[in-house]
């Protein structure tokens, strides 16, 4: 059970960066901040 939650941890993380990257670039920070929470 450890070794899935340590594998899900990197992948959400790097998903999370592409899709900030991308809202960031349409969207004012604001609004990706508010997106991401």
């Amino acid at each position: 059970m450890e070794d899935r939650t340590f594998t899900r941890v990197p992948w959400q993380r790097r998903r999370r960066g592409d899709r900030t990257s991308d809202d960031a670039s349409r969207a004012p920070p604001r609004q990706a901040a508010g997106e991401v929470a």
